[in-house]
C-alpha cells in the first residue's frame, strides 16, 4: 500500500499555541514539541526513545493544544518500531534455522497494540485535522497484524467518517489489498471497479495495476494479467508475470520472466520459488 510521507503529516500538525490562553511557558512548550518532531527525521533514531520523549512532553505540558499531535506522533513511532521488527524477522526467516520462529513476534504485537491506542486517542479531536490520517493508520495496524477483516472495516471507516478526506483512494486500496489477502478476488474486483469509478486517475498507480493483475490472473484472464503486471516493477509483479505465462502455456516467456526476477531482485525470497 502506498505510504503517507511523514514529512507531509508533520507539516499539518497544529502550531497555533499562541492563540490559546495557556498556563505554561509557551516558548518552552513549542521548543519541546519541535524537538520531538525533529527526532523523526534523524536516521537510526530509536523509536521507543521518541515515544519516551513524547510522554515526557505530555507530562510536562498536559494542557498543550498539541497533545493530539503528540499522540499521533506516538502512534507513528510505535508503528515504525513494529515494522522494523517485522522486517528484521522476515530477513531472519530466510535462514533455514530461523524458519521455525513464532508466527507472531510479541514485541511487534505489543508495538502495534500501542500504536492502535495512540491513533484511537486522536479520533475524537476533530479540530486537529488528523482524525482521517489516524483512521487510515488504524487500517494499516490491522493489516500488519494480518487481521484483514478488521483492516477492511478500519479502512472503510475513513470514507464513512471522513467522506472528503484526501486519503480515501488510499483507504480503498487498503480494502482491496485486504480482499486479496483474504483471497476474496471477486470482492477485490468489485472494489477495483469502485476505485475506477470514484478516483479514475488513481488507476495509473502501480499498486492498483498490480492488484488488477492478480485479480485477472485468478480469473484466468491471462491477457489482462500480463498487461497489468508488465507495467509494475517489483519482485512480486515479476513473479506473478512468470506464473501468468506458465498458466497460459508460454514456457519460454515464463522462464525469461523468472530469470529477470532472479537478476533484478536478488534479495527477494520469491527467487527461490521461481
Amino acid at each position: 500500500m502506498k505510504r503517507i510521507f511523514l514529512s507531509s503529516l508533520l507539516s499539518t500538525l497544529a502550531i497555533s499555541a499562541a492563540a490559546a490562553r495557556l498556563e505554561f511557558d509557551a516558548q518552552a512548550e513549542e521548543a519541546a514539541f519541535n524537538a520531538t518532531t525533529l527526532m523523526f527525521q534523524e536516521t537510526g533514531r530509536d523509536k521507543l526513545a521518541i515515544v519516551q520523549a513524547l510522554e515526557n512532553y505530555e507530562s510536562q505540558f498536559p494542557r498543550s493544544p498539541r497533545i493530539t499531535d503528540a499522540n499521533f506522533l506516538m502512534g507513528e513511532a510505535y508503528m515504525q518500531h513494529a515494522l522494523s521488527i517485522l522486517k528484521a524477522e522476515a530477513t531472519a526467516k530466510k535462514t533455514s534455522s530461523a524458519r521455525l520462529l513464532a508466527p507472531k513476534n510479541p514485541a511487534a504485537v505489543k508495538a502495534l497494540q500501542d500504536a492502535r491506542k495512540a491513533y484511537q486517542s486522536v479520533l475524537g479531536d476533530k479540530k486537529s485535522g488528523l482524525a482521517s490520517s489516524a483512521q487510515y493508520r488504524l487500517g494499516e495496524v490491522a493489516y500488519n497484524e494480518k487481521d484483514w477483516e478488521k483492516s477492511i472495516d478500519e479502512f472503510k471507516d475513513v470514507d464513512r467518517n471522513h467522506p472528503k478526506a484526501y486519503l480515501n483512494p488510499e483507504a480503498l486500496m487498503g480494502v482491496i489489498y485486504s480482499d486479496l489477502a483474504l483471497e476474496q478476488f471477486s470482492q477485490a474486483e468489485a472494489d477495483l471497479f469502485l476505485l475506477g469509478e470514484t478516483f479514475p486517475t488513481f488507476l495509473k498507480e502501480p499498486v492498483v495495476m498490480y492488484a488488477q493483475g492478480i485479480v485477472a490472473l485468478h480469473k484466468g484472464d491471462y491477457t489482462s494479467a500480463e498487461r497489468a503486471l508488465k507495467q509494475v516493477k517489483t519482485a512480486e509483479a515479476a513473479y506473478y508475470l512468470g506464473k501468468t505465462y506458465l498458466l497460459s502455456k508460454r514456457a519460454y516467456l515464463a522462464a525469461a520472466a523468472f530469470e529477470n526476477l532472479i537478476r533484478d531482485y536478488p534479495e527477494s525470497e520469491l527467487k527461490e520459488e521461481a
